[in-house]
């Protein structure tokens, strides 16, 4: 674990010295942080063990703490200004958030968000969402070739992810509390509790981790979080990605045996182009119909961004894995009330048209959790030109360079580790026009 701290939040060390220099100092910090307590260390290493038990995870999946760094000296803090939890996005790791060395200029620089708020002093805790990342297999029905993969065709993909562990929705019982996001977030909410009240605690997420930042801020009503970021949050699914799901139905009602042929084009009959066709996936049997259905984010994931740049994550996943985020969002989405008896400060972004979530959805609630909060304590702004995956360098090929990256970056540390009593929320560029409607779009 030392020397993954230290590779990831010293990337910039120029020699060997350095390197077996910076473990020390790092594990000692880990030892002695008087900031995370011994109470905070023994659930998160609890948890850590929990949900690495028995699975083999790629590398940049695995559950990560990162220390408070001195950028001056290079040495851990010992006593960090505060702690922030980080949730990354849905079928995507930890290393959404994590270091990404690049160059410009002819210059050598490491970026990620996680590096950054380690370096203004803040222990990030980066947990793994329930199920994700774990070794893909390779594919025996794998040919090769260098043609577009089919889609959904999941047999035809050089690897099989093993997704089995992605929530599905429950059967019976609370649908959000007895979610295995839900119990994330506790267990999250618990490890910064046991955090000092003299150092500021924060939550930020993306897309389900955007849902996953959301309730674990509703949640935290005995130690609240004084900040959270909520980026490109999966409320609700952009309504094009209904068409992937009728695909993948009638790809599979094709191979199927009458009587289930029969109820899988039934099953997509019933899901009407409306705003609510997406809950209704979720909340109705159809999931059920369709839960096998293979899914997936298509050959830019899997020949791309897994093979060139280097994803961790899985591409493949089925309506079910689909269902459980898409219910858990909806119900996230429905308890946004529960903001109004806390003091958190809330800046939501996203992108213009984003290709997954419904930025209908994601407006409408950042309207609601404003008149709940009032306005200074609340802000939305959207991003153009930017992908859905919005902090990570390794996800997307579009605008390869991620220009928008660096300005987010800088404006979610600037917000996240502000403490003074005014909200200091992203800088806004004037209004953009998204499918959903006119929004404030951010500075770059």
């Amino acid at each position: 674990m030392v020397s993954v701290l230290s590779s990831f939040a010293f990337g910039c060390s120029d020699t060997a010295a350095d390197t077996e220099s910076v473990e020390e100092e790092v594990g000692d910090a880990l030892a002695a942080n008087e900031t995370f307590t011994p109470a905070a260390k023994r659930l998160w290493d609890a948890y850590v063990a929990e949900a690495t038990k028995g699975v083999r995870l790629q590398p940049g999946c695995a559950p990560l703490r990162i220390p408070a760094i001195d950028p001056s000296t290079r040495k851990a803090l010992r006593r960090p200004k505060g702690v922030v939890v980080l949730f990354h996005g849905y079928t995507a790791c930890p290393q959404q958030f994590m270091n990404f060395e690049r160059t410009v200029n002819g210059r050598t620089e490491t970026v990620g968000l996680a590096a950054q708020l380690s370096r203004a002093g803040y222990e990030v805790l980066l947990p793994l969402l329930p199920g994700h990342g774990r070794v893909a297999q390779p594919n025996p029905a794998w040919k090769g070739g260098s043609e577009a993969l089919p889609d959904p065709a999941v047999d035809k993909w050089p690897v099989i992810d093993d997704a089995s562990g992605v929530p599905a929705p429950l059967t019976t019982g609370d649908q959000l509390e007895g979610s295995p996001y839900t119990k994330l977030v506790r267990q999250m909410n618990a490890v910064v509790a046991e955090v000092p009240d003299s150092a500021n605690r924060v939550v930020g997420g993306i897309s389900v981790g955007g849902a996953l930042a959301t309730h674990a801020t509703v949640l935290a009503t005995k130690k609240p979080y004084t900040r959270a970021l909520v980026a490109a949050p999966f409320y609700q699914a952009n309504q094009g990605q209904l068409n992937v799901v009728r695909a993948a139905g009638e790809a599979l009602s094709q191979a199927a045996d009458a009587t289930t042929r029969a109820a899988v084009l039934d099953s997509i009959a019933s899901l009407s182009v409306d705003p609510g066709v997406f809950a209704k996936l979720a909340q109705t049997k159809i999931w059920e119909r369709l839960g096998d259905v293979p899914l997936g984010w298509g050959a830019e994931c899997e020949l791309v961004e897994r093979q060139t740049t280097g994803r961790a994550g899985i591409c493949q996943f089925r309506v079910r894995h689909l269902a459980g985020a898409l219910l858990y969002g909806k119900l996230v989405q429905d308890s946004v009330a529960g903001l109004a008896r806390l003091p958190t400060k809330v800046q939501m972004t996203g992108v213009v048209d984003d290709p997954v979530v419904s930025n209908a959805e994601v407006f409408a609630v950042a309207k609601r959790i404003e008149g709940v909060t009032g306005a200074s304590r609340t802000s939305l702004c959207v991003y153009e030109n930017a992908s859905h995956s919005m902090f990570s360098w390794r996800d997307s090929s579009v605008n390869k360079e991620k220009s928008w990256i660096p300005s987010l970056e800088a404006s979610a540390v600037a917000f996240l580790t502000s403490s003074s009593e005014p909200a200091r929320f992203f800088t806004r560029k004037g209004p953009v026009v998204d499918k959903a409607g006119a929004v404030e779009g951010c500075k770059q």
